[in-house]
């Protein structure tokens, strides 16, 4: 053991179980070959949008120059390929254990440049996808079938990118996930028991033991969750109370655009450009405000090191080979 440590860990906001196993990490073939893709013709480029498919868009009034003219900074489109969508003719099933896909699926394009994202982005870019973020999370939130709205990223073929053009879903489910639910509940059982909030105990932790922080500012704490998901998990907690992203001001908006700028750079220095999921973790359209006691909104940030094995699959236990609290020290070292 003491050649391979191994240590099993509980989330303090998921309670779920991560097996971590350092020693696994230098087994061979055990990492992904990330080989840029190739593009045939990218879909999210200016002159390759039709207008007919434009929802929304934060437009290019400071001038902003990209490498094909555009006048705009982001853009939200219908996607071509959705999860759910309109029912036509019809009142949406609702019964038992069936009902219809309702709701919608969105495309937000970061920028008309195919090459560059938040780690290499100006902070006024990255402001700009942010702001259309909540414009579209307003707008589908109000929708009366939508009970809950998603907003996330994938970057590369292993994440689930089909389109290497950098770009974020949002999808309004007519159901809350399981995974939300059980954040809201946890949040919920834990104030019951202890009369304090969830949310401000792991801040407050992590902020105490510092091991796994990787930097912080007025607005926001970025650190290495105990339990992490993946290898180089990444939190983005705000430091005000907000369970839903909507809540989020303009000010926190131009403080987590840098820090979205600096969590990427410094992933893509450690783990070249890796693949990547990122998610924003917010509250249940319309839930009860009793329930949400203890939650707070945040952002998970889950790198794609290494393909899952017969353990992971077969017993739903997340392994990673990377312990947090060195995942975070080498995240707070800048280029």
């Amino acid at each position: 053991m003491e050649n391979y440590p191994s240590e099993l860990r509980r989330g303090h906001l998921d309670h779920r179980w991560v097996l971590i196993a350092s020693g696994r990490a230098d087994r061979p073939q055990d990492y992904i070959n990330h080989t840029p893709s190739k593009v045939r013709r990218d879909p999210f480029s200016p002159e390759n949008i039709r207008k007919e498919d434009i929802i929304d868009l934060i437009p290019n009034n400071d001038g902003t120059e990209y490498e094909t003219p555009s006048t705009w900074k982001a853009m939200a489109v219908r996607n071509l390929y959705p999860f759910v969508g309109k029912v036509a003719g019809r009142k949406p099933r609702s019964t038992g254990d069936i009902r219809d896909g309702v709701g919608a699926h969105e495309i937000i394009i970061h920028s008309p440049d195919p090459d560059r994202d938040f780690g290499s982005f100006e902070s006024e870019q990255a402001q700009a996808v942010l702001e259309l973020y909540l414009k579209r999370y307003n707008h589908l939130s109000h929708m009366p079938e939508v009970k809950h709205v998603q907003i996330f990223t994938n970057r590369g073929k292993e994440a689930g990118a089909s389109v290497v053009h950098p770009h974020t879903q949002v999808v309004a489910l007519p159901v809350v996930p399981p995974y939300i639910k059980d954040l809201v509940r946890i949040a919920g059982k834990h104030y019951d028991k202890s009369q304090s909030k969830l949310s401000e105990d792991e801040v407050e932790r992590e902020i105490h033991e510092a091991s796994r922080v990787i930097y912080e500012n007025s607005k926001f704490l970025v650190y290495c969750p105990f339990a992490p998901l993946a290898d180089y998990h990444i939190r983005i907690m705000p430091k005000e109370r907000g369970s839903y992203f909507h809540e989020i001001t303009q000010e926190q908006v131009e403080h987590l655009s840098r820090v979205l700028n600096l969590v990427f750079r410094r992933l893509d220095r450690i783990a070249g450009i890796p693949p990547y999921n990122a998610y924003i973790r917010t509250a249940p359209v319309g839930a009860d405000e009793k329930r949400l006691r203890g939650f707070r909104w945040h952002i998970d940030i889950l790198p794609h090191l290494a393909i899952p094995g017969g353990l992971e699959i077969s017993t739903g236990l997340t392994v990673v080979t990377v312990f947090p609290e060195d995942a975070a020290h080498a995240l707070r070292q800048d280029s």
